[in-house]
Order: structure tokens, then sequence, then C-alpha cells
């Protein structure tokens, strides 16, 4: 399957070659440069397809022999930022995880080449860089999504609105839900909001402190309010005991809001603001 690539770029030099002598100078200069590019990106996509096993994608693998290439590819095709120090940082713990995995004692069975990639990317997504560690008396900040791992005696869950959770906005794709159904790689808008319920639900029953959910009324933006999420109304009806409350006993279970904008106009200035008279 890969040689289809190199087949193709090859057709493509042959095709300029036959044509630079019928151009203009210009013209043919310009064919120069393109068949220089592209002898330089088949050299390019051969050095990564030697770090890679052949026809990955139809048998299983050695997890190790995957980890061995993308070692060497990240090894020596990565671009470093010289202007900080962060994508040196970042390489080196990728690196570090890779050889873990490569030089670990115990055999890997052979896996399906998506099994090997998800190891890799477990092993490897919660590495930190630029950042310290939770250390207690700091604001820890996280997704909902790793926040299983938490164990704190507060949490806080914000951005509880519609908008934002179960992330009902369009992820701008073009496909139909339908044919992302067929691809089996994409999940549709609904599965994907099912299942960041899902994830919600699991981290909620998994902390053991209190647990503080908010959500903004207003987008300053837009100039708009916004309604709470459906989970909201639900966890809400679950701490009442009463399945038939509705969104109006929920607001009106609300005590006074915190916000930017004050409620009435003479808390509009305090006395820290006097200079702006």
């Amino acid at each position: 399957k890969r040689n289809r690539y190199i087949k193709g770029l090859d057709l493509s030099i042959k095709q300029l070659r036959n044509k630079i002598e019928q151009v203009s100078e210009d013209r043919q200069e310009r064919y120069r440069k393109k068949i220089k590019d592209l002898f330089w990106t088949k050299e390019f996509i051969t050095q990564i397809f030697h770090e890679l096993p052949q026809d990955i994608f139809d048998y299983n693998i050695s997890p190790k022999q995957i980890a061995r290439g993308l070692l060497n590819i990240v090894t020596n095709y990565s671009k470093i930022d010289e202007d900080n120090n962060l994508d040196e940082e970042a390489i080196k713990k990728i690196k570090e995880r890779l050889t873990i995995l490569i030089e670990i004692d115990y055999p890997l069975p052979n896996m399906l080449v998506n099994e090997v990639l998800t190891l890799i990317a477990d092993l490897i997504k919660n590495e930190r860089v630029d950042c310290s560690e939770p250390r207690g008396g700091c604001l820890h900040t996280a997704s909902y999504k790793k926040g299983i791992w938490l164990n704190r005696p507060y949490n806080f869950i914000v951005g509880m609105d519609s908008a934002k959770f179960p992330d009902s906005a369009h992820d701008g794709s073009i496909f139909l839900d339908a044919e992302k159904k067929n691809t089996g790689r994409i999940n549709p808008n609904k599965e994907k909001g099912k299942e960041n319920q899902y994830k919600m639900l699991q981290l909620l029953t998994s902390l053991k402190g209190k647990i503080i959910l908010s959500y903004s009324r207003f987008d300053t933006q837009d100039n708009r309010e916004l309604a709470p999420s459906s989970l909201m109304l639900q966890l809400y009806r679950l701490k009442t005991g009463d399945k038939q409350k509705d969104y109006s006993d929920f607001y009106s279970s609300f005590q006074n809001t915190s916000g930017f904008v004050p409620c009435k106009p003479q808390e509009i200035l305090d006395s820290a603001d006097w200079f702006l008279y």
C-alpha cells in the first residue's frame, strides 16, 4: 500500500521532466524547483517508512518494534523551537517513555496496530511540560476527562452551561452522522455527547470530597443569557429527591449569583474604583 506514494512521486517527476523542454525558461526554472522538492519529499517518505514495519495495518505487530521506529522518528525528524526549551523538554519526555517500552524486561505479545498506538499514547499523554506537579495549597486545573485520578477534599467543576457540556457544538466535520458511523473512526455528534456524559458521571461518582458545580449565566461576548446543562437539572433532582422538579424550581433555588456586572446601579463603583471619576 505504501508503494503507491513512491510510485505517485516518481510519476510526477517523470511528467515534469517530459514537460520541461516544452515550456519557457521561467517555467523551466519553476519545474526544476518542483522536481527538486519532489525528490526531497520522496527521500523523506522513504526514510519514515523505513522506520516503521511494512503493512502494519494488516497484521499484528510488536509494540517494541513500533516504539523503536517512533523513537527514531522523534529523534531524527523533530522540529525544535530554538527560542525556548519547551520542544526539547517534550521530546525528552517522549523519548524516555518510548525507551521504557523498548527496554522492558518481559516480552510483550504482538498486537493490532491500533492497540499498539493506544498503548503508546497512554504512556505519553499524561506527561507534563513546563508545569509543576499538583501540590497542597495550590489550585489544580484539569479537564473533567482526567479528573477521575484526583483525590481532593474540594472539587470545583466549572463551565456546566449547555453550550459547553456535553459538547453539543458542531465539531466542524462535513460528514453526516450516518457517514461517520460507516467510517468507524469518527464519533457521531450524538455519540460524542453521550460519551462525554458518561465520563462526567464517572468523575462525579469517583470523587470523594465536596463537589461544587457552576455555570456561566451570561455570555459577555455574544451578549446573551446561557442555560445550564441538562445534567445540572438531573443532579438537582437527585439532590432534592424530587423527579418532578423543573428548570423554574432549579432557578428559584439559587441564592445571590456572583458576577462582574452589579445588580444595582449604585454598586457599579466601590471604594477601589473612585479614581474613575
